[in-house]
Order: structure tokens, then C-alpha cells, then sequence
């Protein structure tokens, strides 16, 4: 029996803000290249995202970055 796979859009859940971004490059202490190298995109991109936010995408991947893993609480997010 052959049965087809439904394909499925992924909720990466919401944006990370401009104002959230640089907070989490301050947090890291990340240079745009810096930042740029960990998240493996462009320094362009790291740029448009301190003025723009990011994809949800990106959001996950700061916090994968971050290395106090087991806070309950990602400081950048905190309003």
C-alpha cells in the first residue's frame, strides 16, 4: 500500500524584533562577523536584522547559541 505523505508547513514559532537582535549580539558579545560566522549567514544579513528583526529561524538559532541553556528565560526576550 503506498500512501502519501502530507507535506506540512513548520511553525518556527514568531519574529525576533530589531531591538531583540542586538540585544542578543550585546548579550554574546558578537561582532557583526562574529555573529555573521555563528549563525552562518552574511554580515549583510546580520546587518538587515538590526534593522529590520529576523525570521523566526534566526530566533531559534540565537537561542541554541546562547550557553546558559538551562535559564528559563532567553534575556533578550524579556520586555
Amino acid at each position: 500500500m503506498n500512501q502519501r505523505v502530507k507535506s506540512s508547513v513548520v511553525n518556527w514559532g514568531r519574529d525576533m524584533s530589531a531591538t531583540e537582535f542586538k540585544a542578543w549580539l550585546e548579550l554574546m558579545g558578537y561582532t557583526g562577523a562574529a555573529a555573521a560566522k555563528a549563525l552562518g549567514i552574511s554580515k549583510a544579513s546580520v546587518s538587515n536584522y538590526q534593522r529590520e528583526g529576523a525570521p523566526p529561524a534566526i530566533r531559534l538559532a540565537c537561542r541554541v547559541l546562547y550557553p546558559r541553556q538551562g535559564e528559563a528565560v532567553f534575556p533578550w526576550e524579556v520586555a
